[in-house]
């Protein structure tokens, strides 16, 4: 049965009404189900009592009551027409049905309808008595049959002693009126949050009744997480046996966990008695007995501790097939054990606007001369709901010159409620937690994760566990490696107060800022541990820094050397782009020091003895250019595991290094003077990379490298004067092997690099580089069985190599293949299937290429520009054609975009289902975009005579939503005008890139890249290739 949704006019306080009158003798068993069964599916019930029928009139409870019910369920019985307050009652209902959109539900209880409508029967006799005794009130006897003509010939149940049970009628009943008695929509002053419970619902997946499920929603106090699980509770709780929402769990468990757990049980078994438990324990036992066969809805909110859910849902056996529960909580390590967690995003600057302002002005935008005013606080909230409610109240009806004078102070105040209430989260961490929150929170945001794990590893803090606790808390969050927090989160912890200060940041400024200090500045600071400094200062060197000093960061520190004599407790020295021309001389005692970072300190000469540093784990010294010099004792360093020196011009050579037992990276690319390898040993076995890229002077390898079982990285790119190479067929983990160039310059090697008989023992390679060695097919084996593992191939500038081999289809794991300016190769043949990008940029003799349709579902990105006699056939233009049809790339879902970057004319004449972007690029010499059915020309044309280069981005263009049509920009070259006609079913971003005449003859070059998701099937078609010396004109023809 469905039931219209109506006309809703006045609030509505109760979902249902239950109306009866003469079941007495049943008022124990039907009704009473009824009303149990209906309050179990969360249905609001009013139901009649007779203490509320006195005197001759409807009492004003009852009258409310009546009137803000949605629906009203009649149970007609053989003598309900005998009570003249319940005719009284019946005709109100119809009233209300009539008037104010109200459904009435009949329930004909061993009665016939038809008796009902025509007061028959039993009801016939009742109104003969009442028609004798209101003879003075015939109107109001009339107004009864009339109420009860139109309640009989509504659809409803008939109950009788021959059409089933009572209990499947009960069944019936509230299932009907369950699913139609749905949420009224979202509460008005709720931002944002449709799309936000739509997600939960997602993640919840109700439909699936066979399952239990469990979700929690993480994020930070103020998100607005109790909020959106309220919100889905009222929505979808009618679909369940019963349903409980047990709020503030982190305060009332403070008190007795077994109060919530009295509460659980009292709501889903829909009873007035509560359960009687002491212990926690006999609670739990309780519950999962009770519901393991239930169908339940859960929302366990503001949960901080495992033992709470060890207490009130610590399973998902505890519940019946189709049960959910979800969890609010700060804590994200809490959630282990839900099927999946929802992390509520910041909102938007639109509704962040539109909560502040439902606020501060009761409606949804700032009235005329408070935007600016509105905006600032907006600003200073971050998007975080909590904090847009109470600055919203907070300023509600005061004066624009209060709202100047409360910015002011919350520049330096924080608003105390929603600083208390973040505080939460703060004071539920140990100590060291919150030193590194609060390190955080006044130094590192914005900082690399792994830089500031040393940091704070340095005093002593486990910064690992700690930053995860953080982040489990919603405290801080990390992505791209960068760690960060909210700024009212930020806030709170500046305003926290240590009892010592213990750090001191200086970012700079000009100079007119920089206040002048003294060389003993440092002397009385005796709890310093941190020093970070960024700027350039007046003060003359210091003579000494703080004994408690654990990082030192002095960001171009201007003096010749450092005093470091009492730095016994330094762990950690940056000085980049410095004028420091050597640290210190001498034998120097710093036990602690870590962590070396001197990069681009230009001026430095020669790097000093570190005998007495032997903990030094990490060492750069890159881009130090003038360094010539380095001690020995850098060898003995057997700590050492990240050693970086590239970019180091005039150094000849290295102490030894056979007691680097820690190295895993040593990085000396770009050293253009190194002349000799520094000597190894068969004891560095952790050491997995070498890069000696572009070291122009290093003729020898020694054959010590073959001793280095473990290394997986070695780059010799660009080595210009290096002999043979030792026999490297031991390097069985050997992953990258790069022996080419960049450029393009002719890399002679020795016969044994250019032979594939010279790899086979590489099991483990991934990714040889091969470019500019002069490789040709005969070089290549006969199968390539013993190079399964390769992934990448860079072949480019090999200009003899004619034919790829059929071999290469043996390749089964190659995804990536460059033949870039191999100006001999005539055709690609034979690649293998799970081939992905494929670039063979200027290969000027390629006429053929194999048709890539069918076989390589996995190609995503081909680029063949440059290729010009593959367009000299006919058939490779038509093959061109038919080869960029989206059609052949349906079975690429697991790749974001399909790239193709030739010198492309496309006409795109069908499309379908086209949804949200992705990145598709099309970098063409002309696109001329048409659909066959309907054409929208647009008319902006730009004129540009300049020979420089403009670049319009995604920021410059408009995004479109209007039908069929995109927003371009369209070049007008002097020869010809070309236009681009767009028509498209869906927002799409154009890009357009203007290029100087000069590149492209008479013609500017055009790029358009078109987004689209890669889902969608999209057919192209009429795809023609042309040359940078063709006329638009003579392109356009197609």
């Amino acid at each position: 049965m469905r039931i219209g949704t109506g006309v809703d006019r006045s609030p509505i306080e109760w979902h249902l009404h239950l109306h009866l009158y003469g079941l007495e003798n049943t008022r124990n068993s039907f009704v009473d189900h009824l009303h149990t069964s209906l309050v179990q599916k969360g249905i609001r019930v009013f139901k009649d009592d007779e203490m509320l029928r006195g005197g001759k009139r409807i009492s004003s409870e009852l009258l409310k009551a009546i009137e803000e019910s949605r629906f009203a369920v009649v149970v007609f019985s053989q003598n309900y027409a005998n009570s003249s307050w319940c005719l009284d009652e019946l005709a109100k209902i119809m009233d209300c049905q009539d008037r104010m959109g109200q459904k009435v539900l009949p329930v004909f209880y061993h009665v016939d309808p038809s008796d009902v409508r025509g007061q028959k029967e039993d009801f016939a006799t009742a109104f003969q008595q009442h028609e004798d005794k209101f003879r003075e009130e015939l109107d109001k006897v009339n107004k009864w049959r009339k109420a009860l003509n139109a309640a009989g010939n509504l659809s409803g149940w008939h109950i009788s002693a021959v059409n089933g049970g009572e209990s499947s009628f009960i069944a019936k009943i509230v299932h009907v009126i369950s699913t139609n008695i749905q949420p009224r929509g979202i509460a008005s002053d709720l931002v944002d949050i449709k799309p936000r419970i739509d997600k939960l619902n997602l993640l919840l997946d109700t439909e699936a009744t066979h399952i239990v499920r469990m979700v929690g929603i993480c994020g930070m106090g103020g998100m607005g997480k109790t909020t959106i699980a309220r919100a889905l509770f009222r929505r979808i709780s009618y679909k369940f046996d019963g349903s409980s929402f047990v709020g503030d769990i982190r305060e009332t468990s403070k008190r007795d966990i077994c109060v919530l757990q009295k509460q659980i049980l009292k709501d889903v078994l829909a009873t007035d008695r509560e359960s009687v438990i002491t212990d926690p324990v006999v609670g739990a036992e309780l519950i999962q007995t009770r519901f393991c066969n239930k169908k339940l809805l859960l929302v366990l909110d503001d949960v901080d501790d495992g033992k709470q859910l060890e207490f009130l849902a610590a399973t998902h056996e505890w519940f019946g097939a189709g049960s959910r529960v979800i969890i609010t909580t700060r804590n994200e390590h809490l959630l282990s054990k839900t099927d999946a967690t929802y992390k509520p995003a910041i909102l938007l600057e639109q509704h962040a606007v539109e909560l502040f302002s439902r606020h501060a002005f009761w409606k949804n935008s700032p009235p005329k001369g408070y935007e600016e005013l509105s905006n600032r606080v907006i600003r200073y909230t971050g998007g975080l709901p909590l904090a847009l409610k109470v600055l919203g109240s907070f300023f509600c009806k005061r004066e624009a010159s209060v709202w100047e004078s409360a910015l002011n102070r919350l520049a330096k105040t924080p608003n105390m409620e929603i600083f208390e209430m973040l505080k939460v989260s703060f004071d539920e961490l140990c100590d060291d937690d919150k030193k590194i929150f609060l390190d955080i929170a006044c130094f590192f945001k914005g900082r690399d994760e792994e830089e500031m794990i040393r940091v704070l590893d340095s005093f002593g803090f486990d910064a690992t566990i700690g930053m995860s606790t953080l982040v489990e808390k919603s405290l801080i969050t990390v992505s791209s490696k960068r760690i960060d927090m909210h700024d009212v989160l930020q806030e709170m912890g500046l305003e926290i107060n240590l009892e010592a200060v213990e750090a001191i940041v200086h970012k700079g400024g000009s100079s007119s800022d920089i206040q002048p200090f003294r060389n003993d500045v440092f002397k009385d600071m005796n709890n310093i541990r941190l020093l970070d400094i960024n700027g350039v200062f007046t003060f003359p060197k210091p003579t000494t820094l703080p004994d408690e000093l654990r990082w030192l960061s002095w960001y171009q520190y201007p003096f010749p050397s450092l005093p470091v004599e009492n730095l016994r407790k330094l762990v950690g020295l940056e000085m980049s782009y410095g004028c420091t021309e050597y640290l210190w001389t001498g034998y120097k005692f710093l036990p602690n020091l870590k962590f070396i970072h001197l990069h681009r300190v230009s001026r430095i000469g020669s790097f000093p003895d570190v005998s007495g540093a032997p903990n030094v784990e990490r060492l750069i010294l890159s881009g130090c250019s003038k360094l010539t010099f380095v001690h020995e004792s850098l060898g003995t360093l057997r700590k050492l595991a990240y050693f970086k020196m590239s970019s180091c011009y005039k150094l000849k050579s290295l102490p030894s290094m056979v007691e680097m037992e820690s190295l895993e990276t040593l990085d000396l690319s770009y050293c253009f003077g190194l002349q000799k390898f520094p000597e190894i040993s068969s004891r560095m076995q952790k050491l997995s990379t070498i890069n000696l890229k572009s070291c122009y002077g290093l003729k020898v390898i020694p054959s010590s490298i073959c001793e280095l079982k473990n290394l997986k990285i070695l780059n010799l790119q660009d080595g210009m004067a290096l002999q043979p190479l030792p026999p490297l067929g031991s390097m069985e983990k050997l992953e990258e092997l790069w022996l080419g160039s960049n450029h393009s310059v002719i890399v002679q090697r020795p016969p044994n690099f250019i032979t594939f008989h010279f790899w086979t023992k590489f099991c483990c390679l991934r990714k040889p580089n091969l470019s500019h060695i002069q490789i040709e097919e005969h070089n290549f084996p006969d199968n390539f069985h013993a190079f399964s593992s390769l992934e990448e191939l860079y072949l480019s500038g090999n200009s003899k190599l004619v034919h790829l081999p059929a071999s290469i289809s043996h390749l089964s794991r190659l995804k990536h293949l460059e033949l870039n300016e191999c100006q001999q190769l005539q055709n690609i043949q034979g690649l293998p299937s799970g081939i992905q990008v494929l670039k063979a940029f200027d290969c000027i003799l390629l006429e053929e290429i194999e048709d890539l349709r069918k076989e390589y579902v996995w190609l995503y990105k081909i680029c063949l520009p440059g290729c010009e006699r593959l367009l000299e056939k006919q058939a490779n233009k038509i093959y061109l054609d038919n080869m960029l049809q989206r059609s052949f790339l349906k079975q690429q879902t697991t790749y974001d975009d399909f790239v193709h970057e030739g010198d492309l004319l496309i006409r795109i004449t069908e499309s379908q289902n086209l949804e949200e972007t992705k990145a598709v690029r099309c970098g063409a010499h002309i696109i001329y975009i048409e659909d066959v059915e309907t054409i929208h020309q647009i008319n902006t044309s730009i004129h540009d005579d300049r020979t420089s280069n403009i670049l319009f981005t995604a920021d410059d263009l408009p995004h479109v939503n209007e039908g069929n049509l995109i927003k371009a920009m369209v070049v007008t070259a002097s020869e010809v005008e070309i236009i681009i006609r767009v028509s498209f079913d869906a927002k799409v971003m154009a890009y357009s890139e203007y290029v100087s005449s000069t590149i492209c003859m008479s013609v500017n070059l055009l790029t358009i890249f078109l987004n689209v998701p890669l889902a969608t099937v999209w057919v192209l078609k009429e795809v023609i290739s042309r040359g940078f010396n063709s006329r638009a004109n003579n392109i356009l023809k197609y």
